[in-house]
C-alpha cells in the first residue's frame, strides 16, 4: 500500500506511517534534475526525504496541465536515475470518458 499526500505533508506522513508497512509516495516530480524551478520537486529531493514512490501521468496532470506522454517519459527517466525511487505510471481514461461508455 502506498499513500500519496500533498508534498507539504509528506514528511509527517512518513513519520506517522513508519513501521506500518504503508509507503509514502510523491504526487508528481519535475522533469528537471536540479535548478530554480519554482514549485517543482526534483526526484533527488523526493528521495532525500525518504520517499520511495512517485506518481506519474495522473489524469489531472494530463488534463489540467496538458502533460503528454513525452513529459511523462522524461519524468520516469529522471526518477529511474535515482536509486531506490520507484514509479507508478497512471494510464487510462478520464472520469468523463469512463462514464460515457
Amino acid at each position: 500500500i502506498v499513500v500519496f499526500p500533498p508534498m507539504p505533508f509528506a514528511a509527517r506522513a512518513l513519520e506517522l506511517l513508519e513501521g506500518s508497512g504503508v509507503s509514502v509516495g510523491c504526487q508528481d516530480v519535475s522533469v528537471e534534475e536540479k535548478g530554480a524551478f519554482t514549485g517543482q520537486v526534483a526526484a533527488s529531493m523526493v528521495r532525500s526525504v525518504g520517499i520511495d514512490f512517485v506518481l506519474v501521468g495522473h489524469s489531472e496532470r494530463r488534463n489540467l496541465y496538458d502533460e503528454r506522454d513525452a513529459a511523462c517519459n522524461a519524468k520516469i527517466t529522471r526518477c529511474l536515475a535515482e536509486p531506490g525511487l520507484k514509479v507508478i505510471l497512471c494510464v487510462g481514461e478520464t472520469l468523463d470518458e469512463f462514464e460515457s461508455d
